[in-house]
């Protein structure tokens, strides 16, 4: 205890904290922006085509309805689900094995996911993590505000829907998982 409170005196315990701190959450920024760079990678890597034809009009028709500015659509093979990439220069990508016909069902909730600034609220979530890199629960807030944000896309995508058509979005959701 008595070296404790001379290493609190000289300020040599607090500059040690500070270290350790900052770098965790030079560890965590670094695993955080790895993950994301790989994905992204990961996602250029395996992209089979552009959306066209039909379904890139069908897409543009969505665009003006949910006021968002078109982003390229790409089919990409061996991604589980939909999802709206990239922060400065966002782009939607599909599973390729997803058929033409549940194209619009994703394209409207990724399309919801760019409306509603989910780019901007991933990155606060990981800063947050990265700043508390020690603190649990601040990694299972993240986690739960990912997943209501998935559900808010959902209802929202879901609005004014029969009940068949809510029934076959929900079947089209957990063919992807």
């Amino acid at each position: 205890l008595y070296q404790l409170s001379v290493a609190l005196r000289q300020g040599q315990l607090g500059q040690l904290l500070l270290i350790i701190y900052l770098g965790g959450t030079a560890g965590a920024l670094g695993v955080l922006a790895f993950r994301n760079l790989r994905f992204r990678q990961r996602l250029k890597k395996q992209r089979v085509a552009l959306l066209s034809g039909e379904a890139y009009d069908r897409y543009l028709v969505q665009c003006r309805a949910h006021r968002v500015r078109p982003r390229p659509v790409w089919l990409v093979e061996g991604i589980p689900a939909s999802c709206a990439a990239g922060f400065f220069h966002a782009r939607i990508a599909l599973p390729a094995q997803l058929s033409p016909e549940e194209y619009d069902e994703a394209l409207a909730h990724e399309l919801l996911h760019v409306r509603m600034g989910d780019a901007i609220w991933n990155l606060v979530r990981c800063l947050c993590c990265a700043l508390h890199w020690f603190n649990p629960l601040v990694w299972l807030a993240a986690s739960l505000s990912r997943a209501d944000a998935e559900y808010a896309c959902d209802e929202l995508a879901l609005r004014g829907h029969t009940e068949a058509q809510r029934e076959a979005y929900v079947n089209a959701l957990s063919q992807l998982v």
